[in-house]
Parts: C-alpha cells; structure tokens; sequence
C-alpha cells in the first residue's frame, strides 16, 4: 500500500519537478532541445526577446538537471532574437532566463560558428568604390539583421528587400592537419576575403559571379594546423548578388568550401516559451506564405502566431489592427513594418520585413489565388494609413475592376495628405466602376470628376463612353447622359464617332426612333466602299468572338472596350441585335438589369424583323425573370414556345411556362 502511495506521489511530483523555476528574476524562460553530439562547439540557441529581454544580455542558461550552463551572447540575430552559443553538460534540456535585466556571465568559448551580418549599402558607395571606401563606411553603415549560417555561401539579402547592402561573413576554419589549398573568391558585385585578419583577396567594382567558375583570382594558401579565421565580405551595389568561398582542384574542378571545414554548432530547436507564475506570453513568430507580383508592386500574404497559443492584440505601424492567436494578413509594402503583440497587457515588438527569397509565388491570372488575396486584404485594406500600400492595394482590385471591396481602399486613400495626382484619378476610377452596381450616387460624383479633369481626346472619349453607358443604362438619366455629351463634346476627337454612337443610344432609349437611325446612318457613313465593308464584317465578327470569350472569363469592362471597338469597326451589327444581345449581357453581369432590358427592348423597336430576334426575345425574358417580373417572363416565354416552336430554345422556354 505505501509502494502504491509513493508511487502515485512521484507521478504527480514529476510535472511540478520538470518546470522548477531555476533564475527565480527572470521573468520567461525558452525551453530547447537538440539532436546530435554538441561538441567544444555546443548549441546555438535563438531567443525571440522581441524587445522585452535586455537585447539577450540577460540570458542565463540551465540544463533540466538545474545545473548552470556556460554560455555566450553572440549578438542580436534575425527575426528579433537573440544568438546564445551554449555549452551543455549531460542534460537533454536547455532553459534560457531572460527578462530580468541582469546581466548573465559570458562564458569564454574562442569556438565561433559562421555567422552572417547584413548591412544596408551608404549611398555614397557605389561600383567605383575601393575596399578603403567600405572600411570606413561600415562602421556607420545600418545594421539590417545577423544570422548564423552553415555554407559560406550567400545569394541574396536574407534578412529584407533591401537592393543595395554588405554582407559579412565570419567564420573559423578548422584545419586538422597543415595543408596547401587553392582558394578563391566568386562574387557579385563586389567581394573580399580576409584569412586570420589579412586582406589576401580582394575583387573592387562590379563582378560577375561566372568570372570565377573557373577558380579565376585563386591563391594558393598554406593553412597550418589549427583553427584559423575566415571572413567575407560582399558588397552588392546593383541586381543580383553573390558571395562564396570556392576552392580550385588540379584536376580541374572548382567547388565551394565545405560546411564541414568551419566550425559548426548544433542548431537548438526551440520547444516551448514560458512566463514565471504565469506572467503573460507576447512573444510570436512570423512566416511568408506567397507573394503576387503585378506591375510594379507585390503583395505579401503573412501568417503569425504566438508562441503560447495565447489571444493577442496586433497592432502594425501601417494602421492595421487584428486580433487572435493566429491570423494572417496582406501586407503592400516591401519596407519594414514594425508590430506590437500584446497579451493580456505585455507586448512584445518587431519588425515584419521581407528578404529577397521570395515565398511561394501566386499568380494573378489564377481566380482562386486572386480570390484568396482578396479575402485576406478585405480585413485589413481598410485599416491600412500608408499611402504607398493603399495604391498597391488598389492596383490589386484593379485586376478585378468591379469588386465592391475596393470601395473602403479607394475611399481611405482620397484621405491621404501626400496623395498625387495620378492616384487620385485612379482612385476616382475605381469608385466610378466599382459603386455602380449598388452605390451609382458616388459613381455619379467620381464620374463627374473624372471628366473635368484634364485628358487628351482618345482617352477622354473612353472615358465619355465609359460614364455615358452608366448614366443611359445604369441611372437612365438621359438628361445626365446629354450633360456629359454637352461638357465633353468640344474636346473630343473631330472624327465625330463617339458623338454619333452615343447620341443614337439617347434617341433608341428615348424612343426616337427616327433620331436614332440618323446617328446610326451617320456611322455607317464611314464605310462607304463596299471593300471597307467586308472587311468591317469580318472584323466584327472576330471581335464578337472575343467580347463571347472575355464575358465567359466573367473580365466585363474588357468586354465592354472590346465592344466600343466593335461598334467602331462594324457599325452595322448595331442594327442586326449580336451587338445587344451581348452588350446585354455585359449590363446584366454588371447587375444593370433595367439597362439590360431597355437595350434589348430598343433593339426590338428598331426593326421588329430581327435576323436573332427569337434569341433576343428569349434572352429579355430570362432579364424579366431575374428582375423579379414574371409575368412578363411568362408572356414572352409562351410567345416564344408558340411563335417559334423549331427553335432550339423552344424546349426550355416552354419548360418555364406555367
């Protein structure tokens, strides 16, 4: 019985002995395992101290036994941590205190692994700078981040998008019996090499990273016994960058030198984080999904989370505030953002930026990545105070130009003070498309700036034909539609097409019918010769092809431009009813269906005869129906299904009569 007590005893005593407090002033711990023999050279430990340890000065290691680990800070380490070298005893566990604000024993370890430190390039610096110019520009150079490395081997800014940085690489070479090697330096831009603190290659100004795929600019080095330091530094001063050791071989053959002639520690893999007494546990981590590359931006999606699983409260230094323990988010800026995780009243801080290697790529062609990009923007978009980032939030709902939630983005961005010019007109833009459907009072209000604003005569005409199809079709206004016509008529190109086809829009929705055959004359005027007629049919004809194809891929104002051009280029399919018939469905996948059925219906009035008037007929009552008017869905469908009872579509139609 007292066996059975004891030992029920030990298993509840044994949780409380694994989280004994061991350095009762710190107020986290980081708790860290490790596979593999450590060696002289130990583990590396990376703290994410995210602004609450005193920069890792404070860190004081243990082992699951209690005892006391000799340890080193290496310095501050990419993303917001801290590198702690650590020399385990027999434990299996390492617990790293920080946040006392004590300073910790460094231990003495001459052991050093590689470790990279990226720092941005001074302006001052460029491709005919000499080592001399970097030397004493470094030490006033911006720190961007430090991280360990395994390979002597770096191609791009690790740490953000910075175009224009050094990267310094330290290391210790250990060679085990003395040697003679040939070492050589491949870089691009610029690159040097340092063996024990002497400078004994160095490749000033613009290089190719191909220049040395041979072992060029090799020396011969012979490398006692012993450990010996190593470091490279390479600049990049424009496009691509490269830096690396390479070794050149008799045979011949070049290779880099190998992670295993540097010292080397075993990385430590971070388990859990802890607070003391229960103390809150802001700390987090962040990681970059994909990316989607337009013109002249990108979009980076982001997901965070806590370390302790605990809700928090993000607040991110471009004005977007989300909560939870996980979320994810857009971001429209290549810079630096920084972020505040508060938890339960602790923060924690960082930086969000955004190296050069790049996340999975999302394409914007692709309907289910853009459509995952836009769910993830709409949370955030709106909060967002960078006027850089709203733009490029704006260029991304310019791929789907009619999506409401572009409304907020555009809206937040008219607010900005150091809005140009040329943002606000393509805000406007996209108020005046996007606020049609459910808002055209704020559509009508863009469109009237739009107009007044200043634009040579093609592109005003678009932009006229863009606000009269609104005002006809949409508002059925056509007192608003001739105010557009009269304000912009002056300015508009001389060859008077624009004027001729949306005057004959006024007159078929106003029931002038006479009025609208003398614009529609007018347009054929331009093709008087019987050639220039053919090759009008034939044009059409490709380009209905192409409106068909667009309105399927559901692209409706590229539909639409395709259509002004087809009108342009064949004006006689405006009296045939194709041109309605799709213009139709343009206005009815824009949600105008009023505008939809008073296109269909003048295209009747115009010539009861028709050569598709069964499609156009059988298309209105479908419009009918959708409007919410089935009677009159009723009576045209009945019509159809008695007046044209070989049709293709006279099955279906009578299917919907009741």
């Amino acid at each position: 019985m007292r066996r059975s007590v004891l030992a029920i005893f030990l298993l509840c005593a044994l949780p409380l002995l694994a989280q004994r407090w061991h350095h009762g002033p710190s107020r986290y711990r980081a708790s860290f395992t490790w596979k593999g023999e450590p060696g002289a050279s130990g583990v590396l430990l990376k703290i994410p101290v995210q602004g609450i340890g005193k920069d890792g000065t404070d860190v004081f290691c243990f082992d699951d036994k209690g005892h006391q680990l000799l340890s080193r800070r290496l310095g501050e380490c990419y993303p917001d941590s801290t590198l702690i070298q650590v020399i385990p005893q027999d434990g299996k566990r390492i617990f790293a205190y920080f946040g006392s604000a004590l300073r910790a024993p460094q231990a003495k370890i001459d052991l050093t692994p590689p470790i990279a430190s990226i720092y941005a390039l001074p302006k001052k610096l460029d491709g005919k700078s000499k080592w001399a110019d970097i030397v004493k520009a470094l030490p006033h150079a911006e720190l961007l981040g430090r991280l360990p490395m395994k390979s002597i081997v770096e191609v791009c800014n690790p740490v953000d998008a910075c175009e224009r940085f050094i990267v310094s690489i330290e290391a210790t070479m250990h060679v085990k019996k003395t040697q003679t090697r040939h070492l050589f330096l491949a870089c691009d831009d610029a690159g040097y090499f340092f063996l024990d603190g002497g400078l004994v290659i160095s490749r000033d100004g613009i290089n190719g990273v191909y220049g040395s795929s041979r072992g060029e600019n090799r020396r011969e080095f012979r490398l006692e016994q012993g450990m010996h330091s190593i470091r490279l530094v390479g600049v990049n001063y424009e496009s691509l960058f490269a830096i690396a050791l390479g070794e050149w071989f008799p045979e011949p053959r070049v290779a880099f030198v190998p992670p295993g002639d540097f010292v080397q520690c075993i990385d430590g893999t971070l388990q859990r984080l802890e607070g003391n007494n229960g103390a809150a546990v802001p700390f987090f981590k962040f990681t970059h999904t994909g990316y989607m590359q337009m013109e002249n931006m990108q979009l980076t999606q982001t997901f965070l989370e806590t370390y302790s699983g605990d809700e928090a409260v993000w607040t991110f230094g471009d004005g977007v505030r989300l909560k939870g323990a996980k979320i994810s988010r857009v971001f429209g800026t290549l810079e630096a953002v920084p972020v505040k995780c508060d938890v339960r009243g602790v923060a924690a801080t960082g930086k969000i930026t955004f190296p050069q290697k790049a996340p999975r790529m999302l394409h914007v062609n692709n309907q289910g990545d853009w459509q995952r990009m836009a769910d993830q923007l709409e949370a955030v978009a709106p909060q967002v105070r960078d006027s850089v980032e709203l733009a490029g939030f704006l260029a991304f709902y310019d791929l789907q130009p009619l999506d409401e939630r572009v409304l907020p983005v555009a809206e937040r961005l008219l607010k900005q003070e150091d809005l140009s010019d040329e943002q606000r007109v393509e805000a406007m833009t996209a108020i005046a498309r996007a606020a049609a459907a459910h808002k055209p009072e704020k559509s009508l209000a863009a469109y009237n700036f739009l107009l007044k604003q200043p634009n040579k005569p093609w592109a005003l005409a678009k932009l006229l034909e863009e606000a009269l199809d609104f005002a006809i079709f949409r508002l059925r206004d056509l007192k608003t539609a001739e105010r557009f016509l009269a304000e912009c008529a002056p300015r508009l190109p001389r060859d008077g097409k624009a004027l001729a086809a949306a005057r004959m829009d006024i007159a078929l929705q106003a029931g002038q019918l006479e009025e609208a055959r003398k614009h529609f004359n007018k347009l054929l005027e331009y093709q008087a010769k019987s050639q220039e007629t053919r090759i009008a049919t034939v044009r059409g004809t490709s380009i209905r092809a192409r409106v068909e194809d667009l309105l399927k891929q559901n692209r409706i104002l590229d539909a639409e431009r395709f259509m002004r051009q087809w009108i342009a280029d064949s004006p006689q399919d405006r009296g045939n009813g194709s041109y309605s018939l799709a213009r139709a469905l343009c206005f009815q996948k824009r949600g105008w269906l009023d505008g939809a059925i008073g296109e269909l219906t003048s295209a009747i009035q115009a010539d009861p005869l028709l050569p598709n008037l069964p499609d156009v007929e059988f298309q209105l009552a479908n419009l009918y129906q959708a409007k919410g008017d089935s009677a009159r869905a009723q009576e045209l469908w009945r019509k159809f299904a008695k007046e044209y009872p070989n049709h293709p579509l006279a099955e279906k139609a009578a299917s919907h009569v009741k």
